[in-house]
């Protein structure tokens, strides 16, 4: 049993003890941004700016240089702690980030640290000041990197919206388990129903959709991300397969989250955003 259980967290959290850096920067006036930054060297190729699905709140906390792996954040000062372990972008981080591509995973701002951010939020300007501050931020960090905004289920919704606004500024955005139905009142926000809907017109750079063929949240059906590629001819990278689920359908650890299938689905990622780098 203890066995299985150690093979289960391996699979489920493929990002192990990685050095990270906790970045607290003003967005707005009276709030601040959070982001957890992990790169190799100063000189990155890309950066990547990860959006997790849900509330989006990370709740980083503690005074450490590493991410531990689940279970060690208690073990002293060292540990860097925060919520949504299990999330796609977050427990792959390890597999995007290397040489190559530093990446960089947004919390939810100072002022959503409660709610977190429900999609009304994700879709407002203040989000886009918010994403803003980040951006500037690494890009004097790193001014030789391309940009490139990742949402995974609702983050897709901020990639997107985001992505839109700041389109100049940016080199690409990738779209994972999109929301596209958002049927449920919890994501229905002013008639904007998903990314189904969406206007993408206007959007100079490109754009990669990546979507599990058995994704089974209601919210995010795979023909729904079919069509959108096909409409605006978006690339689509089709993910099949992996393990059994080991959460709810709309959760991460089932096909909406490439539960199994993790390294494929990071490697194809990667491997669009150093393409589009032109590294």
């Amino acid at each position: 049993m203890r066995r299985f259980a150690f093979l289960l967290c391996f699979v489920a959290f493929p990002s192990l003890a990685l050095s990270a850096e906790i970045v607290r920067l003003p967005s707005r006036e009276g709030v601040t941004q959070s982001f957890l930054l992990f790169h190799q060297g100063e000189r990155p190729q890309a950066l990547a700016l990860l959006f997790p699905g849900g509330d989006g709140l990370l709740r980083i906390r503690g005074g450490g240089s590493t991410l531990c792996r689940p279970g060690e954040e208690g073990e002293g000062e060292r540990c860097i702690q925060l919520d949504m372990r299990g999330n796609f972008l977050v427990r792959t981080v390890g597999l995007l980030r290397d040489a190559r591509i530093a990446a960089a995973i947004i919390d939810a701002p100072s002022d959503l640290d409660r709610l977190g951010m429900r999609p009304a939020a994700r879709l407002t300007a203040e989000h886009v000041r918010d994403v803003r501050a980040i951006l500037d931020w690494l890009r004097q960090r790193f001014p030789a990197a391309k940009v490139f905004l990742v949402g995974t289920s609702a983050g897709t919704l901020s990639a997107a919206h985001a992505g839109k606004a700041l389109d100049g500024d940016l080199d690409g955005i990738v779209l994972t388990a999109s929301v596209t139905n958002a049927r449920h009142p919890w994501f229905s926000v002013g008639g904007f129903y998903g990314l189904a809907k969406f206007d993408f017109s206007g959007m100079g750079k490109p754009v990669l959709l990546v979507h599990h063929e058995e994704d089974a949240c209601v919210l995010c059906p795979f023909g729904e991300a079919q069509e959108i590629a096909e409409k605006h001819r978006f690339p689509l990278v089709k993910i099949s397969g992996g393990l059994p689920p080991k959460s709810g359908p709309c959760d991460a650890l089932s096909p909406h989250g490439f539960y199994g299938r993790e390294q494929e689905t990071v490697d194809a990622i990667k491997r669009w955003i150093l393409e589009i780098s032109g590294r």
